[in-house]
């Protein structure tokens, strides 16, 4: 979603992500703090070396809907181990 959406409590939105890298990127984690808090895992097979991949977030059905906002934060693995923030 756009900066400054609104997302309701209990939704999944889909955040694709622009990947690329040289060795293909096998797994992406999202860790969320703010207004709620959590973590996604995803593996990616195959490997992604360029192009979009899509996580999916899912708004716990208790997240506050007061417009506080979260931030997300982002580190990609790649198949020689590397990794990025």
């Amino acid at each position: 979603p756009a900066a400054q959406s609104i997302v309701t409590p209990g939704a999944t939105v889909p955040l694709t992500l622009q990947l690329n890298d040289n060795f293909g990127v096998t797994r992406v984690d999202l860790a969320v703090s703010g207004a709620f808090s959590g973590s996604v895992q995803t593996e990616l097979t195959p490997p992604v070396t360029d192009g979009p991949s899509v996580i999916q977030l899912a708004v716990p059905p208790d997240a506050p809907t007061n417009g506080e906002s979260v931030q997300l934060a982002f580190t990609a693995r790649d198949a020689a181990g590397n990794v990025s923030t």
